[in-house]
């Protein structure tokens, strides 16, 4: 097998990979933790634990930010989120 080549970024803004520490937040429940894997100015990857009953909207919380979030894909333990404004 040969090298690999590079693959272009198709995302209108690129991914700034991170690995801090977040919360999502939901309705009657108590604060979830997760890792931000990447981000950009739209959206980000999740690992997060019990992706099975994440519902498809919630607030995550990094920090001193917080965003509302829509899920756009899941996979094992990984889930792509789209911000809201």
């Amino acid at each position: 097998m040969g090298e690999r080549t590079h693959i272009p970024e198709r995302r209108q803004f690129g991914r700034r990979r991170v690995a801090v520490e977040g919360m999502i937040e939901l309705p009657l429940r108590p604060l979830l933790p997760c890792r931000v894997l990447d981000i950009s100015p739209i959206g980000a990857q999740l690992e997060v634990d019990g992706l099975a009953w994440l519902p498809s909207k919630f607030r995550l919380i990094t920090g001193r930010n917080c965003y509302e979030c829509a899920v756009r894909h899941r996979d094992c333990s990984i889930v792509g989120v789209v911000f809201l404004l």
